[in-house]
């Protein structure tokens, strides 16, 4: 199944999106085993994305430790991107220094304060995504619209945080065409902060999930974060 779903996502989702930029597909591998992870590799995903820390922990260290030896995880081992997408609570933050390659949850400056303390301490920078909250949501985390131009040049002032781009978790239950305006909002935000600070580097669109990616692709995401598109309905 996993096999079959992941060849048919890549052959529906471009290479790159509508603004000429490579796609990152991201396997959320949230409640799933290590084998189903490999499986997942082993078809071409090259961007593996956790929830918590602790499964994070979990799964990293089975990865490269006690799964057993074969040659397709030897070759794989320094091309897998390890991301964290899920809330990041500011006591575990020192659990993912120097091990993941990017974090997608950058929520607040007091987690950006942690951050930057543990950088500081280890010597590590961490690529971040700004998470906003598009729509205003209570039960999501991120920074606001009107916000995000304002905590930008706030953010930027840490030294061991590389801002990267934005994410942003659209509403579930919304109509589509609302989740386009959304994701429009979002693709233009990205596009005038990276302009008007003249910030190359600040290029990724993590927006879209396994039910509403196509429509986030559309809008100019180029990082999607798959989960049941991939490896079916999860046990809750």
């Amino acid at each position: 199944m996993i096999t079959k779903n992941i060849n048919t996502i890549l052959q529906t989702v471009p290479q790159k999106n509508c603004y000429n930029e490579p796609i990152t597909l991201l396997a959320v591998t949230k409640k799933q085993s290590i084998v189903a992870m490999q499986q997942a590799i082993a078809v071409g995903i090259t961007a593996i994305a956790e929830n918590t820390v602790q499964e994070f922990l979990q799964k990293y260290a089975q990865f490269y430790h006690t799964t057993p030896s074969s040659q397709q995880t030897q070759e794989n081992k320094q091309t897998i991107q390890w991301h964290f997408i899920g809330k990041l609570q500011r006591n575990k933050v020192k659990y993912l220094v120097h091990k993941i390659d990017l974090l997608h949850s950058l929520d607040s400056i007091t987690l950006a304060e942690e951050i930057e303390r543990q950088g500081q301490k280890h010597n590590w920078y961490c690529p971040s995504l700004i998470q906003v909250n598009i729509a205003n949501e209570q039960t999501k985390s991120g920074f606001s619209l009107q916000e995000v131009e304002k905590n930008y040049i706030q953010l930027k002032q840490f030294k061991h945080i590389r801002l990267c781009g934005l994410m942003a978790i659209l509403p579930k239950d919304a109509p589509p065409n609302t989740l386009m305006q959304y994701a429009r909002q979002m693709r233009k935000l990205l596009d005038k902060l990276k302009l008007q600070n003249n910030d190359s580097a600040f290029c990724h669109l993590s927006m879209g999930m396994s039910n509403d990616y196509t429509i986030c692709l559309e809008a100019g995401s180029n990082m999607l974060r798959l989960g049941t598109a991939i490896f079916g309905k999860r046990d809750t």
